[in-house]
């Protein structure tokens, strides 16, 4: 913690050990507030990008909420059409890649990704445009379709469609999905448990659900085919991420 006067041209951090000179920001670029003077220096063993990741936390939270104050009313956009815009990204006086290249960057901050330049852009543009403008919004759109069913209250398994696309040939066929494979547990036992149990403590749930004791050092859980965990010699401590996923337990084995 350093050192911040604030002046009428912005914010001066002063020089400090370590440092060449002080350093000057606009005004009100990027600062939160403002610190009277140094009460405590701390030295943190941390990464850049942690610190950083620390620094975007407190700055994004009060970046929205200024935006959402400066948004317009919903009222006010009733009269507001919107016309379909062919892109052209070497055209530089339509400000589509100026429009990119923004948004991409403002995009890659919120998940900590490098920005990239103009340049960079346009060639990742050039690339990822094509794709976006047919297999991906013809897939977006047709998934968009089957949402609206569900938004309008439609529950009957035939009044939704899959959908088959080649668009090289092209060909688009339609479906009605199958319904879920119903199966009966007689031979096996099945159960749910939490996130992140270890093995031991599944082992052992396992081993008080069951009606016929068995012992608990021979087990077998899978979860439909894939084995998720049998036992072995090692003595590690593993666990088991199954999300409250449904584990089967097999006495058998």
């Amino acid at each position: 913690v350093f050192d911040v006067r604030c002046g009428p041209k912005g914010a001066v951090i002063p020089k400090h050990e370590g440092s060449e000179s002080e350093v000057r920001l606009p005004w009100g670029a990027g600062v939160i507030g403002y610190v009277a003077e140094t009460k405590e220096v701390v030295n943190l063993d941390a990464p850049c990008e942690v610190c950083y990741l620390f620094h975007r936390i407190f700055a994004d939270t009060i970046t929205v909420e200024d935006l959402n104050k400066s948004l317009p009313p919903v009222e006010s956009l009733g009269g507001l059409k919107v016309f379909p815009e062919e892109f052209e990204k070497d055209d530089d006086s339509n400000i589509h890649m100026d429009f990119i290249v923004s948004a991409s960057n403002l995009r890659a901050e919120n998940y900590g990704i490098a920005p990239a330049d103009r340049h960079k852009s346009k060639l990742i543009a050039g690339k990822i445009i094509p794709a976006i403008s047919t297999t991906t919004s013809v897939v977006f759109g047709l998934v968009s379709l089957e949402l609206y069913k569900i938004v309008q209250g439609h529950s009957k398994l035939e009044d939704f469609k899959n959908s088959f696309i080649n668009l090289t040939l092209p060909l688009f066929v339609y479906s009605y999905p199958l319904a879920a494979q119903q199966k009966e547990n007689t031979f096996f036992l099945s159960i749910f448990v939490g996130n992140e149990l270890l093995l031991s403590l599944v082992v052992y749930h396992l081993y008080l659900t069951l009606d016929h004791p068995v012992p608990p050092e021979a087990p077998t859980v899978a979860k439909s085919s894939p084995v998720v965990y049998e036992t072995c010699d090692c003595d590690d401590c593993e666990v088991v991420d199954v999300c409250t996923t449904g584990l089967s337990f097999d006495p058998a084995c």
